[in-house]
C-alpha cells in the first residue's frame, strides 16, 4: 500500500491547532498516516514513559461515536514526534471530526491517566465511491473501542460491588 502522510505539528499550549485541510477517505486502509510533531511553547514536547492515544469525537452531534486508539506506530518520544496510522473506527461518519493526541501514564496496573493532551485539530472524512456516508465497525458489537485496561477497572469495579455475575 501507498501510504498518504500527514505532516502535523499539535500544540499542547496553543488554542487552536492549524493542520489545514486533512481529508481522509472511507475505505483507505493502512494508508493514511499522521506524522505528528508534538510541541509546548514552540519547542518539542517530549513524551518519554508515556503511551499516546489518538481520541476523536466523530460527528458534530451529541450521542455519536468517541474513538480511543492506543498509538502503536513508530515513535521518538525524547523528541515528540510519533505516527499515526488511521483506523476504519476513525472514518465511520463523513463530515469533520474533531480530534486529539492524548499522552497518558499507567497507574495501578489497569487504569490510564492523562498526563496531558494536544488542543483540537480537525480532519474531514470523504466518503469512497463504496460508502454511503456512514460505515459501521463492528469488532465487538459496538462502535466504541475500548481499552484492555478499561474493560478491567470496569470488571475490578463491579467485582467490588459484590454483586453476583449471573
Amino acid at each position: 500500500n501507498l501510504a498518504i502522510i500527514h505532516s502535523i505539528t499539535l500544540s499542547t499550549s496553543e488554542p487552536n491547532n492549524k493542520v489545514g485541510n486533512l481529508k481522509i477517505r472511507q475505505g483507505d486502509e493502512q494508508t493514511q498516516t499522521l506524522v505528528a510533531n508534538i510541541t509546548e511553547n514552540g519547542v518539542p514536547k517530549p513524551f518519554v514513559g508515556l503511551q499516546p492515544f489518538f481520541c476523536a469525537k466523530l460527528g458534530q452531534t451529541a450521542g455519536l461515536g468517541i474513538i480511543e486508539q492506543k498509538v502503536t506506530g513508530t515513535m521518538n518520544p525524547a523528541n515528540g514526534t510519533l505516527e499515526y496510522v488511521m483506523q476504519p473506527e476513525d472514518w465511520q461518519q463523513l463530515g469533520r471530526q474533531t480530534a486529539y493526541f492524548s499522552f497518558r501514564k499507567m497507574v495501578n496496573d489497569h487504569e490510564w491517566t492523562e498526563q496531558f493532551s494536544t488542543r483540537d485539530f480537525n480532519y474531514n472524512v470523504t466518503k469512497s465511491v463504496f460508502s454511503e456516508g456512514l460505515r459501521e465497525v463492528k469488532k465487538d458489537g459496538s462502535t466504541y473501542v475500548w481499552t484492555i485496561e478499561d474493560m478491567l477497572r470496569l470488571f475490578k469495579e463491579y467485582m467490588a460491588t459484590g454483586k453476583p455475575i449471573i
